[in-house]
Parts: C-alpha cells; structure tokens; sequence
C-alpha cells in the first residue's frame, strides 16, 4: 500500500509549534515504516511535512521505498535526495520529474496511492486535497495544525461517515496530538483504502439492503398471489412482516442516499425494523378495535372474503410505520394518550 502525503508550515505557524509538527511528521513516518507501506512525496523542502514523514520512515525502515514526485527545476529537494540516499543506501528511492504548475506534482503522486494524507499546508495542500475525491482517492486531513489540514477536515470529515470508522474516532482525528495518535492516523488510512469514504459505488451493506427488499416484495406477491392456498391467519401475519421489512431497508437506503452524516449500521437498522414491527401490531389493534379494518364479528376478519383487504391495508400501514418510524411513535403515543384518558373517553 503507497500513502501519499501532502503538507507544509502553515502561514503564520510559530516556530515552537511548528517544532511540535515535525516531531508529529517524524511519528507519522516511522508508523508507516513500521507496516512496511511505500511512502509517496511531493517535495523536500525545509519547510515541508515530506522531509520529516521520509525522515522518519526511512529511520525506521531502511530498505523502504519512497517515491518523490518533484517539480521541474526544485534543486532544493534534489539536493536532499543526494543525502538521503548517502545515509540511507538499501532504500529505494524514485524520482519523478513533473511539469507543470506547483499542484501538478501531487495529482500525478496521488494516482498512484491507496489513500492521502494532508498535515498543516497552505493553499496547494488544500487544492491537493480538494482535487484527491474527484480521482476517487481518499483523503485523511488532520486538523491539529490547522492550515489545509484543518479546512479540508472541516470540508471532508462528513464522508468519514462513510468509512468503517466509528464517530469515536472521526472525533480522536480532531482531538489532541499523543503519542499514539501517528499509529491511529496510520490505521485510519489503511481503512479508507480498503473502504473509500469517497467512492460512488454502490457499497456491501446497499447491496445486500436490495436484495433484502427485492426478495421481501418478492415473497409479498407471492403470498398475496396464493391466498387460497395459505391459512389466512399465516397469510395475513406474513404479509405485514415481509412489509415491515420492505419499510425498514427503504427508510435506511433513503436515510443514507440524502444525509451524508448517516452510515449503514446494522444495529440501527435492526432496532428500527423491531421498533416499526412492534409499532405496526400496536396500529393494527388500535384499527381493529377502532373498526377501521373490519366491523362486524372480530373473528370475520380472518375468513377468505376480508383477510386479503386487511392484509393489504395492514402492509401499507406497516411500510408507513416504518418508513416515517419518528411520526409514527408520536401519532401512536396520541392515540393512546387519548384511549386511556378518562376525560377524553367521557
């Protein structure tokens, strides 16, 4: 896996904390020595996050391989090149000459990296970062000292979301530098390269949230299609099952589709559907009682001639429950509120 990283001092960064910011750097590096990755960079200036994260990582792994991407005529960085591959001889160190603008030598680094990381920087760090979600690479900015790594975070950590890490961690990003933040920052990109919080495809828990629903309507028609064939309390009690299924997977897909702060979790989504299911049975007899399916002989309702009609209308009040489960909970608790209020009955 290659990491590539972007950064530099801040405009406006005091020396005493820019200090702090190479020691950071110099962690950061020898984590990702430490799982033997390969370690992408843009330049070696004095003043860069790449001198300091190569530092680091060749010291702690001496035959790693460091790709430097660096713009066309930066004697500075070819200089310190020379250096690095005196005292450092068994690693594998490539240049690669890039033409054009300051931001070019990072788009052409960055399409050959798992995942990117942006510390402090300026203006460039932040376009860098900014352009790496448009070629589909994700991006861990850290905030702690500020610059583009603060403003792409404050931009970018609503994807995070999107990630396998949890809300405890996209709050440790934010939180204070220890020393064992440069192994988690080292985790959180192995993460985004294997689940991109930036990608548009379509994701496991989507997939398998489709199938579920497609064979939840599936097996709804096929029941309702046999209603002569199945006894009619099973027939009419599977049917708001498999509806509340189809109700539950439709609130989650939508709840992600248009919030970007929402994840799939299958805990949420498993108390939703128990939740909906419970809150449907609770409708079904406040309707029941109330007439609203059936008047007449209670135990009419589950002949040939009703239980289709009840169990159509108790699917569509069960996907409904699901669906707008916060409502739902409200209007029930009204209903109840009313029943057992002695005032309001008289």
């Amino acid at each position: 896996m290659r990491i590539h990283v972007v950064g530099s001092r801040p405009r406006g960064m005091t020396e005493e904390v820019f200090n702090d910011m190479k020691i950071a750097c110099e962690q950061i590096g020898k984590s990702i020595g430490a799982h033997e990755y390969e370690l992408s960079i843009g330049s070696l200036k004095q003043t860069t996050a790449d001198l300091y994260i190569a530092k680091g990582f060749l010291a702690e792994y001496k035959t790693g391989v460091v790709v430097i991407s660096m713009q066309k005529g930066d004697e500075e960085t070819k200089n310190r090149i020379q250096e690095l591959k005196s005292e450092f001889k068994e690693a594998k160190i490539v240049e690669i000459i890039v033409d054009g603008t300051t931001y070019s030598r990072h788009v052409a680094a960055m399409k050959g990296a798992a995942s990117v990381l942006i510390i402090g920087g300026n203006k460039g760090s932040a376009t860098a970062g900014f352009v790496a979600p448009v070629i589909q690479k994700p991006v861990l900015a850290l905030p702690q000292f500020d610059g583009a790594g603060r403003e792409v975070f404050e931009a970018q950590s609503i994807f995070y979301t999107r990630s396998t890490l949890t809300d405890d961690d996209i709050k440790r990003i934010d939180g204070e530098w220890t020393t064992e933040s440069a192994s988690f920052v080292v985790r959180c990109l192995r993460s985004f390269a294997e689940v991109n919080p930036f990608a548009d495809h379509i994701s496991k828990h989507q997939w398998i949230l489709n199938i579920i629903s497609i064979m939840c309507i599936l097996s709804w028609i096929t029941i309702f299609s046999c209603s002569d064939f199945i006894d009619e309390k099973v027939f009419f009690f599977s049917l708001v099952f498999l509806a509340s299924i189809v109700g539950t997977c439709l609130r989650t897909l939508l709840k992600v589709h248009f919030d970007l702060s929402e994840t799939f979790s299958a805990r949420k989504t498993i108390g939703d559907f128990m939740i909906g299911i419970v809150v449907a049975f609770v409708f079904f007899l406040v309707f029941f009682i109330g007439g609203i399916i059936y008047e007449g002989d209670p135990k009419n309702i589950f002949e040939k001639d009703h239980v289709v009609r009840a169990g159509a209308f108790m699917s569509t009040v069960a996907i409904a429950v699901s669906l707008l489960l916060e409502r739902s909970v409200g209007n029930l608790r009204e209903r109840i509120g009313d029943f057992i209020t002695p005032e309001k009955r008289t």
